[in-house]
């Protein structure tokens, strides 16, 4: 039986490739892999905010040069 499961074993990774190392062992390595998938999207999540917020600024500032060039074509100063 032990035979039967390791020749399974070994099959499995000639056509995987991975082995055994991207298997979980314990509960332990369950948390600290989900925690660091959390702390992952925490941070994507946080620099995507940080991309909207820099984005929104820069709408909003070509957006007042723009209507104050137009005032200042409109008042014959360019």
């Amino acid at each position: 039986m032990t035979s039967q499961l390791s020749e399974a074993k070994k099959r499995e990774r000639v056509f995987t490739n991975r082995g055994c190392r991207n298997q979980l062992h314990s509960m332990g390595e369950a948390k600290n892999l989900l925690q660091y998938m959390f702390n992952l999207v925490a941070d994507v999540r946080c620099s995507i905010w940080h991309q909207f917020v820099f984005f929104s600024f820069i709408r909003r500032l070509i957006t007042f040069i723009r209507r104050y060039l137009c005032r200042i074509q409109y008042f014959g100063f360019l």
